[in-house]
């Protein structure tokens, strides 16, 4: 595969085609199964071992990588040792990556103070997918409450899985899409990462409940939201001015202006958050983190 521009540029600095991957598949959404096909055979290997550096199961987990070997893989974090569990070839590979190497949720110090001091802090995952963020979050503060939404049933059934092997009671999972109001919804599933909310008659699309997270989300300590569109919707909803801290993925879908970035900076501010920006891809994808001020 051959990338130019920032992406190259992320590369020379950075020296990982774990990070082009990334920016690749975000910028200009190929499937990260293709890109895995076409990496040169070398340079696959050096990024299959330094993923398998992050597991006690090293070189299992570099094999079933390099191999592609299909279905749910389970291993151990090596930092804490808590199970994860993984589909290698798919997407879920580079949220591993994301989360646990690249760290891109790790919070900011007034965050991380905040959740420290909680004696048992409430975070609600909006998009919890597999339940790597969840993992995370464990991992960081065990005594932790987690609330995760998460409507793709393949990705619910892992999830539930991963709550099952990690035994963690203040996990729970529901298995419904997050939104302003109750009701139901259309659903793109089978997507990995990118099931999501869709209007009309779509190919693919089922029925899930719609559950009102906002009052759940102004009792959290942390919300974590990446539910590919259906942001907008709570983000512009009134309520959303007694959440407390956010870490946010937005995305062009759905986004009411043409510029998802200057959007979601935009209505943050206006319920008084101060925004402290992650990254952003030319696709119109981005993360922030939002905090009070102080």
């Amino acid at each position: 595969m051959s990338v130019s521009g920032p992406a190259a540029d992320s590369i020379e600095r950075d020296g990982t085609s774990l990070e082009e991957s990334a920016l690749v598949r975000r910028a200009r959404g190929i499937p990260v199964a293709a890109a895995v096909v076409e990496w040169e055979p070398i340079r696959h290997a050096a990024a299959a071992r330094r993923l398998g550096a992050l597991v006690r199961e090293s070189a299992r987990f570099a094999a079933a990588d390099l191999l592609g070997l299909t279905g749910v893989r389970k291993y151990h974090l090596r930092r804490g040792g808590r199970p994860v569990l993984l589909r290698h070839g798919t997407i879920d590979v580079w949220t591993f990556y994301e989360m646990f190497a690249r760290r891109v949720y790790e919070p900011p110090a007034a965050v991380a103070a905040a959740l420290e001091r909680a004696d048992a802090p409430h975070v609600v995952d909006l998009g919890a997918n597999i339940g790597m963020f969840g993992l995370d979050v464990f991992t960081r503060y065990p005594r932790a409450r987690v609330t995760a939404y998460e409507p793709d049933a393949g990705n619910a059934a892992i999830h539930r899985r991963l709550v099952e092997l990690n035994a963690a009671p203040g996990w729970r999972l529901v298995e419904a899409c997050a939104g302003p109001e109750d009701g139901t919804v259309s659903f793109l599933s089978g997507q990995e990462t990118a099931s999501r909310i869709v209007e009309g008659p779509v190919s693919g699309t089922v029925e899930v409940p719609m559950v009102d997270v906002m009052p759940l989300l102004a009792e959290a300590d942390l919300v974590k939201m990446d539910i590919e569109g259906g942001e907008w919707p709570l983000l512009l909803d009134p309520r959303f001015a007694d959440v407390r801290s956010v870490i946010l993925e937005y995305h062009p879908h759905g986004c009411p202006g043409d510029d998802p970035a200057a959007s979601a900076r935009e209505i943050l501010r206006s319920h008084g958050f101060e925004i402290s920006p992650v990254f952003h891809d030319p696709g119109g994808i981005g993360m922030l983190w939002a905090t009070r001020p102080g």
